[in-house]
């Protein structure tokens, strides 16, 4: 066992996981920095209006994909070479500049209307950043990319490089003169912008011969793409779905004491999805999950979950202070809630590398069926303890579908190679 556990911590993959892991806690980091320089340098209204707009940004950007990053991700991880897989992102960057240019123009025609709609005033502000909101497809189509080609180092980067440049922008301004809602707006487009052109130059697209890759994308978006999309999509809307309704039936205090318990417990499955990115492209030739993933995976989630329940007390006290102690209560249902949520990261990769896009979708729809129903009904009945069962009910049921799933397709794996 000792051994085995030595050779699982000298793989590759594993090497990859801690590098993208590490990049996402540090991500996660810079977050607060830049957060809490914003909300000093802002009042409490522009602050609220600068979330509000980036809410917007994002919720729009989120139709704007239609599986095609999907479908790329997975023709690049079957790509015979590396020339092949720089002239695929070529031609998905070709891709991805006609969909951004449509979002933007969605965004400009939002910023007319969306002041009016929801009693706001940041119309005129996203009417001019609307040209710069292009770049937002491309931040979704490289991370796609970059992971079919396990350029695991190059996705890192790029989950840092975006916040980096940001928190170095706003010291600057602050330090030059002030910051205000629009310069803050400006530089967070800005510098996205800056890191994305940074790692598109380092990933060495070729842009020649796309015309027939594109065929080959467009064909595994029909077959696959889309898909992954409708379930992203149906994932996305019922998201929060716990917060709005807490707040519904039981007030903003106890959404905040809510948010504190799901703050501690998400990183436990951080790992998880580093590691599904990670071996992603290996999935794509294997016929089963490799026991040394699965290993590796199991033996993160259960020190994680147990090192977090047995530090909780501690950890909300001294980060969030005594006011949240009643986080406490529902620490342990998320904590398994999150396990799960782990345990389906190796299955759902091995999914999407081969292809299964349907049942990616069914899985999104049940589950998200089961997360909006399960909150309705326990929440009004146990309060923020029926939160924490939802969440319980719904990674298990998609933990469950998964196993159902997997074994699904290595059996028709077996019968093909048969």
């Amino acid at each position: 066992m000792t051994n085995q556990i030595r050779t699982i911590f000298g793989l590759k993959a594993t090497k990859q996981t801690l590098l993208l892991f590490s990049a996402q806690l540090v991500n996660a980091l810079l977050g607060i920095a830049v957060s809490g320089l914003n909300a000093r340098a802002l009042s409490v209204e522009e602050y609220g209006l600068f979330s509000f707009a980036i809410v917007v940004i994002l919720f729009v950007a989120w139709f704007f994909d239609f599986g095609l990053f999907a479908a790329g991700s997975r023709v690049v991880a079957l790509a015979k070479s590396k020339e092949e897989e720089k002239r695929l992102l070529g031609t998905m960057i070709f891709s991805c500049l006609l969909i951004g240019v449509g979002f933007a123009l969605t965004v400009l025609v939002l910023s007319l209307f969306i002041d009016s709609i929801f009693s706001t005033n940041i119309g005129a502000l996203l009417f001019a950043l609307s040209p710069l909101v292009i770049v937002f497809p491309f931040q979704t189509m490289f991370a796609a990319i970059l992971r079919g080609s396990n350029e695991i180092g190059k996705l890192a980067a790029y989950t840092v490089l975006p916040r980096l440049f940001y928190l170095v922008a706003i010291v600057i301004a602050l330090k030059v003169s002030s910051l205000t809602l629009r310069s803050t707006l400006f530089l967070y487009v800005a510098t996205l912008i800056g890191a994305t052109v940074f790692i598109g130059m380092v990933a060495k697209p070729i842009f020649r011969g796309w015309g027939q890759l594109l065929g080959r994308i467009l064909q595994e978006t029909k077959s696959y793409g889309v898909h992954i999309y409708s379930g992203t999509i149906v994932d996305n809307l019922t998201f929060g779905s716990d917060k709005l309704l807490i707040s519904y039936f039981l007030g903003a205090v106890s959404v905040g004491v809510y948010t504190v318990a799901q703050t501690l417990t998400m990183p436990i499955s951080m790992m998880s999805r580093s590691l599904a990115t990670s071996v992603f492209r290996e999935f794509t030739s294997r016929d089963r999950i490799p026991m040394k993933f699965s290993l590796l995976n199991f033996l993160w989630l259960l020190g994680a979950a147990t090192a977090l329940i047995l530090l909780a007390k501690f950890l909300v006290v001294t980060i969030f202070t005594a006011k949240y102690f009643n986080a406490l209560s529902v620490i342990p249902l998320l904590t398994l809630s999150s396990v799960f949520m782990g345990l389906n990261q190796l299955y759902h990769s091995f999914l999407m590398a081969h292809g299964k896009g349907r049942y990616v979708r069914n899985m999104s729809i049940a589950s998200s069926s089961v997360n909006v129903i399960g909150n309705f009904v326990l929440i009004y009945q146990y309060g923020l303890m029926g939160a924490a069962v939802a969440a319980v009910l719904t990674y298990g049921v998609n933990y469950a579908m998964n196993i159902y799933y997997y074994q699904k397709t290595v059996n028709s794996l077996i019968v093909v190679q048969a």
